[in-house]
């Protein structure tokens, strides 16, 4: 890997219809890389397999993501 590579980030833009929404970046090995508030935020990200956790209350909701090369999109309702 080069040293160019291993800079590169990739935008995470996550979405949510609450804007009490806490959101959590979760990395492959199970540590919160990032995290924010409200009905959108957008985070810069290594590539790899992360998991975006959106809690509200006392509901939580779940999606995997997986950032190659290209921004990505989580959308919760």
């Amino acid at each position: 890997m080069s040293a160019s590579s291993s800079k590169l980030k990739i935008q995470l833009d996550v979405e949510t219809k609450d804007t009490t929404a806490d959101i959590y970046v979760i990395d492959s090995f199970f540590r919160v890389v990032a995290r924010g508030r409200g009905t959108q935020e957008t985070f810069e990200l290594k590539p790899g397999i992360y998991t975006v956790k959106v809690r509200v209350g006392f509901e939580s909701r779940e999606k995997d993501v997986v950032l190659i090369d290209k921004t990505e999109k989580a959308a919760f309702d």
